[in-house]
């Protein structure tokens, strides 16, 4: 897994002046600040409303299956100052398929990694058992970069290209398997993330980031213009020549080859059968930096996707919606009624003290407090419903939930960063356990839980439920904060004793 840190960002200015004018706006024009929560509120209803739509479409793939040739698979697994082991591991489940000898290819490509110990045992197992191994010093483009540099080498047979992360185990039928689905005629699939080892210590986090597959990636089906996420996808090399290979040019570089392949009328289609599993992030820190650059590269993406000319009769209006829906999953906007509803506060507690009541920002501080109110439904709902359908215990949506609260400070700063187009510095995933929750984000989280009990205090002082219940919503990313990063400093333990284990037993 990789990704990106926005710790050293720069300038940071951005940011503040981003905060500065939306406090601004609440305290001299209450009227322009609901009119900019009316607008927050009608983009999450927008793309709320547009999902549920496409839910209830027609499917658009076919009701039979076509004979086709039986495809050839180009297998490309990148990674970057990898454990061996760990790596390994994932190629010997690659060479492991019962598809085809003949019609399959494994290809490993290890960029940047410094320390020759650490990638010189996977480049001898692969020389043992005639995998592909290529070794960089230095390449550009991260992840896109390395997987360029495959499909530079793949055999010219390749009908398909598979990327598999460097700590995901496929299931020995995964290729038969999407030789099968292949005959339904998509150019590319896409198989739903899961993860191994977290059974009874981390199925909460797991849920929560499953909930994508379910309610984007599925509904995306229907109109065959689901996006890649970067491991288990199947993309046809023709297809994904045409649209120029990967780009490096946001950090989701799946992402945005799936928003290219859209603009030139190739098909996606997602499998809802999970035939791989891979790590968690070990610490609530990884996760958080995994998360940001979801955000930060989809909305990138988004961006580009919104800007680029439209071939004709290439895309029609159903897969630009489905595409947008997708590049908005992750994406949160609570900090703009955030923001303006502690500055209304601010003004009704001053003006309350100097018995001069300021209704417009009373209004304004609820109408702030709603909006909060329906963007933290519109996040805990499906992740709840997702636990009714799967028949989950309450301890795992609870931990789903905690999961998600945990991740809402990071998500909301992705959305800002990207919203103000400042870039992100690479950073790698760890997949060692990291026992020390950074001091900036430990700051975020209790800074809200004290604007949670600020509000508090203007919910008393106005005998206000609303802005009650908004107070404790505040206050919740702290305790899910401390609940997630427990939960995964658990799954790390037990991972590193599985791999212990192995080791041993080896």
């Amino acid at each position: 897994m990789i990704t990106f840190c926005s710790a050293n960002i720069r300038p940071a200015w951005r940011l503040l002046a981003l905060v500065g004018v939306l406090a601004s706006v609440a305290l001299f024009v209450p009227l322009l600040a609901i009119i900019i929560i009316l607008a927050v509120l009608i983009l999450e209803g927008a793309i709320l409303g547009l999902r549920l739509l496409l839910t209830h479409t027609s499917p658009s793939h076919p009701h039979a299956q076509t004979e086709v040739a039986p495809p050839w698979f180009s297998i490309h697994l990148a990674c970057c100052n990898e454990p061996p082991e760990l790596v390994i591991s994932s190629v010997e489940a690659l060479l492991a398929q019962d598809w085809p000898i003949e019609r399959r290819e494994v290809i490993v490509v290890d960029n940047n990694t410094p320390d020759r110990k650490v990638w010189q045992p996977l480049a001898e197992y692969c020389r043992k058992h005639s995998v592909s191994f290529l070794h960089f010093d230095r390449l550009a483009g991260a992840k896109a970069g390395a997987l360029n540099e495959a499909l530079a080498v793949a055999d010219r047979r390749a009908t398909h290209v598979v990327t598999i992360d460097a700590d995901y185990l496929t299931d020995p039928h995964y290729l038969a398997d999407c030789a099968e689905e292949l005959r339904w005629g998509s150019d590319h699939l896409q198989y739903p993330q899961a993860y191994r080892c977290v059974e009874g210590v981390s199925e909460g986090v797991a849920r929560e980031l499953a909930i994508y597959f379910r309610d984007y990636a599925g509904v995306a089906s229907h109109r065959l213009s689901v996006l890649p996420t970067g491991t288990l996808s199947v993309i046809s090399m023709a297809a994904l020549r045409h649209a120029g290979g990967w780009s490096a040019c946001t950090v989701t570089e799946d992402a945005e080859l799936g928003t290219r392949l859209a603009r030139l009328g190739y098909t996606g289609r997602f499998v809802d059968r999970v035939m791989g599993r891979g790590l968690l992030p070990l610490s609530l820190r990884s996760l958080e930096e995994q998360r940001q650059r979801w955000i930060h590269g989809n909305l990138s993406a988004l961006a580009r996707f919104l800007r680029s000319p439209r071939p004709a009769n290439a895309i029609s209006g159903w897969t630009t919606v489905s595409v947008i829906v997708q590049l908005f999953a992750w994406a949160r906007w609570s900090f703009v009624p955030v923001v303006m509803l502690l500055s209304s506060l601010l003004v009704t507690v001053v003006s309350h003290a100097m018995a001069e009541p300021q209704h417009a920002h009373y209004r304004l501080a609820q109408l702030a407090a709603f909006c909060l109110l329906f963007q933290t439904g519109i996040g805990l709902f499906p992740i709840l419903r997702e636990g009714a359908a799967a028949n989950a215990c309450w301890r795992v949506r609870r931990d789903a939930v905690m999961a998600s609260a945990a991740l809402q400070p990071a998500s909301v700063f992705a959305t800002m960063t990207a919203l103000c187009r400042l870039p992100l510095t690479f950073k790698r995933t760890m997949k060692q356990p990291d026992n020390h929750y950074s001091s900036d984000r430990t700051l975020v989280v209790w800074v809200l839980a004290l604007l949670g009990l600020m509000v508090f205090g203007g919910a008393i002082l106005h005998a206000d439920i609303l802005l009650f219940t908004t107070g404790a919503v505040l206050m919740l990313p702290l305790s899910g904060a401390l609940y997630t990063r427990s939960s995964l400093a658990n799954y790390a333990r037990r991972f590193a004793d599985e791999r212990h284990e192995e080791a041993n037993a080896g």
